[in-house]
């Protein structure tokens, strides 16, 4: 991936693929920050609703951090951009929903 938008479409065109039967999947977004990019996920047919959860967080150089909170990353680079490909993105997908797991040490 160059750029974490394209992180986001891998993922949505992903989770819609591999989870289309499913009525309540995610949907993934950015929100931009100073320092960092907040990837969220809201349900699919509940976007009108408040909440949504963050999924992680992507710096400049693309850098992946797991979330420790709303409002911050957990410490240390878990992943980078350039290392995750579309095939990632799919078991990311197909192991189930928004599984941040792949983000542990």
């Amino acid at each position: 991936m160059q750029n974490v938008n394209e992180f986001v479409d891998a993922l949505n065109e992903a989770f819609d693929r591999r989870q289309a039967e499913k009525p309540w999947r995610p949907v993934f977004s950015v929100v931009k920050g100073k320092k960092l990019d907040k990837v969220i996920y809201k349900e699919k047919n509940r976007e009108n609703m408040p909440g949504a959860a963050v999924y992680c967080f992507v710096d400049a150089e693309g850098n992946i951090y797991k979330a420790e909170g709303w409002k911050r990353p957990a410490k240390g680079v878990r992943a980078k951009l350039a290392d995750v490909s579309a095939e990632f993105v799919d078991q990311i997908a197909a192991s189930g929903y928004a599984n941040t797991r792949w983000l542990y040490r």
